[in-house]
């Protein structure tokens, strides 16, 4: 292999970084300040060697050399090779500090853009959301508004003042029922404004749980006794918890009768209440309704979401039900867990954390019973 002069080796390894780093100031198109460095640098390191190689021009020997008194020769590189690699380290350190910040910004960049993506998707919920909201409330308002203005209008017409005790009775109860449920929807929207504007300030007070939940469950008895619905027999203890009652009350309401609601004729819905001084209060609502898909059960809790098969849009309801009560329940720290399978019910688990629990003396075990009529659950409240 022919003999190749150490300054030359160094000429092409400088001439060949050189046209490296050159490709990369081309591509590179945010100014870095270490490629001065490096250019200066490797220009240095070119001069030097080439000149050393030649030995002949007026700058030559950029090294200096000499010899100790033991005789061994030293040789220093004052002009060239130290001050150009010097110079070099800098603009490289430079270079690949400035290289790691733009990779960094990259990611930042990327994962704003996978953020925004995120984003769009869920504008693109929204948007949707807002135009079922806007068809179940024209639905949910024109129904009773009907009623109510059709009955009225019929009452009040001198053609049909002969009508009969039993038909003014049946068109008074139509439009009480049609008034109720506008109030019911337009106080639920008010609320659920109030729960995202965070202007709602919970009334907390010491309560008694299994109360609560008779009380919900005989003020729905009656309602379940029409569909031929199963309501839980009650349940008895004492354990008591620190929390706002008005909305607890409602978690308990909203849930039982979206279990009635969506129950088939001989149904069951069962409301239970589980104590852990650890993880806390949990209280189960169960229904053998139509049940839920994965998908669905994930967008239950969403604002204006119903079931999308036919059956259970005829049910009535804005679609706020479950979205207060994940509202109310996040209010006081807890948290709303739901498992539902299609045409096998649904499990809905309200968990208050166990810093509001005050006493507890229950006794657990609860089962289904008929609910023919109101007289027949105070009865069953009163066993």
């Amino acid at each position: 292999m022919e003999y190749i002069h150490p300054d030359m080796a160094l000429f092409l390894a400088a001439a060949f970084v050189s046209a490296l780093f050159i490709r990369l100031y081309r591509q590179t198109v945010v100014e870095v300040r270490g490629f001065g460095w490096i250019f200066s640098g490797l220009a240095l390191f070119l001069l030097a060697s080439l000149f050393n190689y030649l030995e002949e021009t007026p700058l030559a020997y950029l090294m200096l050399e000499f010899t100790d008194e033991q005789g061994w020769d030293f040789i220093v590189p004052v002009l060239g090779y130290a001050p150009g690699g010097l110079m070099f380290s800098i603009g490289f350190t430079e270079w690949l500090r400035m290289a790691f910040r733009l990779k960094n910004e990259i990611q930042q960049r990327e994962i704003a853009e996978d953020e925004l993506k995120v984003a769009l998707v869920e504008a693109g919920h929204a948007n949707a959301a807002k135009d079922q909201f806007l068809s179940i409330m024209s639905h949910e308002l024109r129904t009773p508004l009907t009623a109510i203005i059709g009955f009225s209008e019929i009452m009040s017409d001198p053609k049909y003042r002969k009508l009969s005790v039993a038909e003014y009775a049946d068109y008074s109860d139509v439009i009480l029922r049609s008034s109720n449920h506008l109030l019911e929807t337009i106080n639920d929207i008010l609320l659920l404004s109030q729960m995202q504007a965070k202007e709602y300030q919970l009334k907390e007070e010491t309560l008694c749980v299994e109360e609560v939940i008779n009380e919900c469950m005989f003020v729905l008895s009656g309602e379940a006794s029409k569909v031929h619905v199963k309501l839980s027999k009650p349940l008895y203890g004492s354990t008591t918890m620190f929390a706002d009652k008005r909305l607890v009350k409602q978690i308990v309401l909203n849930l039982v009768s979206n279990g009635i609601k969506f129950a088939r004729d001989g149904g069951t819905v069962t409301c239970s209440l589980d104590v852990n001084p650890v993880q806390g209060i949990t209280i189960l609502v169960s229904d053998t309704g139509v049940g839920m898909t994965s998908e669905e059960a994930k967008r239950a809790l969403e604002p204006f979401t119903q079931l999308s098969d036919a059956k259970s849009r005829q049910k009535m309801g804005a679609g706020l039900g479950l979205t207060l009560v994940k509202r109310f329940t996040e209010l006081h720290n807890g948290a709303v867990e739901i498992t539902s399978q299609r045409g096998k019910g649904t499990d809905v688990r309200i968990i208050f954390p166990a810093s509001r629990l005050r006493h507890t003396q229950t006794e657990k075990g609860v089962s289904a019973v008929d609910t023919p009529s109101i007289s027949s659950a105070v009865a069953g409240l009163a066993d």
